[in-house]
Parts: structure tokens; C-alpha cells; sequence
């Protein structure tokens, strides 16, 4: 891993949830006898808008028969 921020990215986020926060949110939940629901949505931020353009380059070695470009 050789970026650096602030050369090549800006800034980073990842939109996942503390595992102290799941804790506490599953002991209140069972506190209060709430049925709770768990589900994965593996798209949910694919679409999302970009601010810079992105461009990548294929790995060296890797040949895609469907693409040879």
C-alpha cells in the first residue's frame, strides 16, 4: 500500500456501525423485547455520486479473454 493522503486520496470513510454500538443497540433491543431484523444490501452505496474522476489501469498479467483491451 503506497498512497498517500492527501497526494492520492483526499480523505476516507468507511459507513459501518462500532461494534459498541451494535452491542448496546442489541442489549437495548432485548431489554425492550424488539424483534430484530438483520440484512446485508451489497449494492447500497455502488451508484453513489463521485466527486473526482476516477481512472483505473488493468493489472499487469491479468488477461480477460472477453476483453482483450
Amino acid at each position: 500500500y503506497a498512497q498517500k493522503e492527501g497526494v492520492d486520496f483526499e480523505e476516507s470513510f468507511a459507513p459501518v456501525a462500532r461494534l459498541e454500538d451494535v452491542r448496546l443497540f442489541i442489549a437495548y433491543d432485548a431489554h425492550k423485547s424488539f424483534t430484530i431484523y438483520q440484512m446485508d444490501i451489497k449494492t447500497a452505496f455502488l451508484y453513489g455520486p463521485l466527486k473526482e474522476e476516477v481512472y483505473v489501469n488493468q493489472p499487469d498479467g491479468f488477461v480477460d479473454p472477453y476483453h482483450l483491451d
